[in-house]
């Protein structure tokens, strides 16, 4: 043995004195090196150590490396190149070696034999790597045949069941081979050229399609041994390889010139999820969940993608294009995986209605962002975007149909992806009056000749008839037992009156005007409608007639105080808006502005007086009668008591009747102080006639009936005493 493996270190020393400048050069020093690998590997077999097992694949390695000298070219990549070509054919070697032992595991002279496939795939990749990068290139020979000599090795790993690690040196060498397929096709880098993304893809396919085929055979191929755990790497394989492609697609998609370029990239994205669908009846029970999940994502991000590479990328304004087809491409996703999910087996029915669910929020978040895009990208002069005229269009019948889609969840427990309880449902009913909203900002946007003329001033009662609409189909719905519908209905019909309401008030600062003037120029339609909003108190009294009239309805529907009162306080707001319009001051008349009010305090404490205490229902009748009583003499004072003959006589009414009403209503706040102010204006008349028209004979007549007054009053009490002493006895 030492003889032999004497002999052997010797035949390589000759191999390599001559390598460089011997004219017999490389193929006698190859014969020289790869005898001494016969040499080597007999001692090896003779004496079963790993030692010379190991000397012997080096000899192998090193008649490539020869051939390398020879030949070249002289760079690092094909010398890296010509030692995994000879790693490779040293392994598929050994390999044989191993099988032909027929023993269960591998012995431990050849334990190193494991680390060979990995390391001449290593050795490989770092080879290829120039010419993945467009540097420069190896000969296609050299490149294909290290691929070659490195894949046999890895096959041959199949046959063997010690390889463990022989399926996956495999793969990788695959996926390799398909870039060096792409980089000898295209003179730009790996990462730039257009077919990369659809390469990886149909290798992720091919890989799946052959996995299923093994899967499914009751026999091994070929003989090869049945090892149990063939499969557990490949899930992990496949997923790498489908996010790089699916990356580098990104942004070839994004950045190619040509459409044709571009479009291979939802075609990728496309070939994994076939891939992906495949792999489900290939991988454990435990994983198939989450796969179709994958599958069914990477069907939506297949038509994402599309609707994300057709703009031209030189536009200036592409990316508004690009998600404004990114929302259409997502809405219409999720309307037929809405439709999908129904039909679709048990075991997909789950997935295909989770993507749906969020294919769906997504295309709401996209819709916001496009929206915002819009603002900055608004033409003042032409009063539209830079969206054409069927994109538009194509993005409000998408908004209609995520509407619809909402409501669908809504109302179909079966049909909501996110399996919410039925209170909880009610959100996406309130996501569907957002995207009215969305609707006729997105019109306003893009088709400005909707919103011009002076029905455009009217906004306002528009925005009251909605209320009126939401609460009459709110009572509608509740008939039909539908309150996941008629709550939010109602709330926001309770809530819309308060917009136009504010917006009466409401005018942009100046900063404001200017931001949307050189920043945000599509804030202008909108600030538009607030400053051009016309500002007549008579109008403003009309809205909040309006809105009396919608909490009306819902006090005599739900015969709620609270909403009635809600009423009252918006129809005397509304009486306030007539004043000012007619220039009745307070200060002038506090009557007029204080009288309904005072009448909407007193019938409360009317209509809830069983369920108020004796001293809160006290305080409320004096604050209510005394707000009249003090209005209307205070009206008389300002007014002076002899410049009108009417605003005494109206106190004077006023107070006749607070004091009958105390009477038959028994409420003593009632009497008194009608009975106090009564006293007030009768002895303000009286000196106005005595004082300042100088009638002194007034004093003398007002005394005299006082005096009667007292008298038949005394006489009154009288009577009353004497008649309750006789009944007593």
């Amino acid at each position: 043995h030492a003889v032999l493996s004497t002999f052997a270190g010797l035949l390589v020393l000759c191999a390599l004195r001559g390598a460089w400048h011997d004219p017999w050069a490389p193929w006698l020093h190859v014969g020289l090196s790869l005898s001494a690998a016969l040499l080597f590997g007999a001692v090896a077999m003779r004496t079963q150590l790993g030692g010379f097992a190991l000397a012997s694949a080096l000899a192998v390695n090193l008649a490539a490396v020869l051939v390398w000298i020879a030949h070249g070219p002289d760079s690092v990549s094909s010398f890296l190149l010509a030692t995994a070509a000879g790693l490779g054919a040293a392994a598929a070697c050994w390999t044989l070696v191993r099988i032909r032992l027929h023993v269960p595991e591998a012995p431990d002279w050849l334990a190193w034999l494991g680390l060979a496939p990995p390391l001449a795939v290593v050795l490989l990749g770092f080879g290829l790597a120039p010419t993945f990068e467009a540097k420069h290139a190896n000969p296609a020979a050299l490149a294909w045949g290290a691929g070659a000599a490195v894949a046999l090795g890895c096959a041959v790993g199949l046959w063997d069941r010690a390889a463990r690690t022989a399926n996956l040196s495999l793969y990788a060498t695959g996926v390799l081979a398909v870039l060096l397929g792409v980089a000898q096709t295209d003179t730009l880098p790996v990462w730039d050229a257009p077919a990369v993304s659809l390469a990886l893809a149909a290798f992720v396919l091919g890989v799946s399609g052959i996995a299923l085929a093994l899967s499914r055979r009751a026999e091994p191929l070929l003989g090869m041994p049945g090892r149990g755990d063939s499969w557990p790497w490949l899930l992990g394989a496949q997923l790498i390889v489908a996010a790089g492609a699916v990356l580098l697609g990104t942004r070839i998609g994004l950045l190619a010139p040509s459409v044709w370029e571009r479009l291979a990239t939802p075609l990728a994205v496309g070939l994994l999820a076939g891939a992906f669908a495949v792999l489900v009846r290939v991988v454990p029970e435990a994983s198939r969940a989450a796969l179709r999940v994958l599958t069914a994502a990477l069907c939506v991000g297949a038509v994402g993608a599309l609707a994300w590479v057709v703009p031209d990328p030189a536009d200036r304004f592409v990316w508004l294009h690009r998600n404004a087809w990114l929302f259409v491409a997502l809405t219409v996703a999720a309307l037929v995986g809405s439709e999908t999910a129904a039909r679709a087996g048990e075991n997909w029915r789950g997935a295909v209605r989770r993507v749906t669910g969020w294919a769906a929020a997504l295309a709401f978040v996209i819709l916001c962002v496009d929206l915002l895009q819009q603002v900055p990208a608004f033409n003042p002069d032409t009063r539209q975007t830079p969206l054409s005229r069927e994109s538009a269009l194509t993005m409000l019948a998408a908004i209609a149909g995520l509407f619809a889609l909402a409501l669908r969840f809504a109302l179909k427990e079966e049909r909501d992806p996110f399996a919410l309880p039925a209170p909880r449902r009610t959100a996406y009913v309130y996501l569907a009056e957002v995207l009215i909203v969305l609707f006729f900002t997105q019109i306003r946007f893009n088709v400005p000749e909707l919103f011009q003329g002076e029905l455009a001033k009217l906004w306002t009662f528009a925005v009251m008839g909605l209320a009126y609409a939401g609460i009459g189909l709110a009572e509608l719905f509740e008939r039909k037992k539908l309150d996941v519908l008629a709550v939010p209905l109602r709330r926001t019909g309770v809530l819309l009156p308060i917009v136009p309401l504010l917006a009466f008030w409401a005018k942009p600062p100046a900063f404001v005007d200017e931001f949307a003037r050189d920043t945000a120029p599509g804030l202008g339609p909108f600030l538009g409608y607030l400053e051009k909003l016309p500002q007549h108190f008579d109008t403003y009294a009309w809205l909040w007639v309006l809105a009396g009239g919608v909490y009306g309805l819902l006090a005599l529907k739900r015969k709620s105080f609270g909403w009635a009162l809600l009423a009252a306080l918006a129809t005397n707001a509304a009486l306030w808006a007539l004043l000012t319009h007619h220039q009745v001051p307070f200060a002038v008349h506090p009557q007029a502005w204080v009288i309904p009010l005072a009448l909407v305090v007193l019938v409360s404490e009317h209509v809830n007086r069983r369920r108020l205490s004796a001293e809160a229902s006290n305080a409320m009748r004096y604050a209510g009668i005394a707000m009249i009583y003090v209005a209307s003499a205070a009206d008389m004072f300002i007014a002076g008591v002899g410049s009108s003959l009417w605003l005494p006589v109206v106190l004077a009414v006023l107070c006749v009747a607070g004091v009958l009403a105390g009477i038959v209503l028994r409420v003593r706040a009632f009497v008194y102080l009608g009975a106090a102010f009564l006293v007030l204006d009768v002895f303000s008349m009286i000196w106005h006639a005595a004082v300042n028209l100088q009638q002194t004979w007034v004093w003398y007549a007002s005394g005299i009936v006082l005096g009667v007054i007292v008298l038949g009053l005394f006489a009154y009490l009288e009577k009353r005493r004497t008649h309750s002493e006789r009944s007593a006895e």
